[in-house]
């Protein structure tokens, strides 16, 4: 791997923040092991700084350490996207009724929205379309301002990402998929509580089926 320039943040933030994007865009590939040497050599940065930022990707779910092993990227299985997606689910939908219950849909959820609908480049780049559509949903979270909530979706935001990614192959896009961000906004200005529950569990729930049809098709993420 070449060497990479990092941005001018703490070096363990900018370690940490270059191995995400490079798990997530699949430049190491589920299972695979990483070495301090390695990341050493690739970003010109001390083992101390490898280790806290190894550290940090192990405790938000892309890093596993095995005892007398070494450090592997998350392999993700169909039962990690059933539970992950079971709490993405339970998070969101209780961000939904905190919304309609507080009686104001925030701007910052509605530009969130647009974005997507408007980027021009978004079904052209992964990376960009997951990031984009996970961008709004995060923002549904905190738009319920519960600074709890938040937390905890924080907490499994980063295992969301790699449940997507490292689904690449196998994943079903729909174009018209962009637009169902606007359905969001539409029932949460309804104020129809069951309605706005129901379709963000509904969208989860195609979402983690979606994910799982492609551990019965003998494919795996490349």
């Amino acid at each position: 791997m070449e060497r990479k320039q990092l941005k001018s943040v703490s070096l363990v933030e900018a370690l940490a923040t270059a191995l995400k994007e490079a798990i997530y865009c699949m430049e190491y590939q589920p299972g695979q092991q990483i070495t301090e040497a390695e990341l050493t050599a690739n970003y010109s940065v001390s083992r101390n700084t490898v280790r806290e930022a190894t550290a940090q990707l192990i405790n938000i779910g892309l890093l596993e350490k095995e005892a007398n092993k070494g450090i592997y990227v998350k392999a993700i299985t169909e039962s990690d996207v059933r539970e992950i997606f079971h709490f993405r689910s339970m998070l969101e939908c209780e961000a939904v009724r905190r919304i309609i219950q507080n009686g104001v849909v925030p701007d910052t959820l509605v530009r969130a929205m647009e974005n997507i609908e408007q980027d021009p480049f978004l079904l052209n780049d992964w990376y960009r379309y997951v990031s984009a559509d996970l961008d709004f949903h995060a923002e549904l979270v905190r738009a319920a301002d519960s600074k709890r909530l938040t937390r905890l979706y924080e907490a499994i935001s980063s295992e969301i990402m790699l449940c997507l990614c490292q689904s690449r192959n196998t994943l079903i896009l729909n174009p018209k998929n962009i637009y169902e961000h606007r359905r969001f906004i539409e029932v949460l200005n309804s104020g129809d509580v069951d309605e706005a529950v129901k379709l963000v569990h509904n969208h989860i729930v195609f979402g983690i089926e979606n994910i799982a049809r492609g551990f019965h098709t003998g494919e795996s993420a490349e």
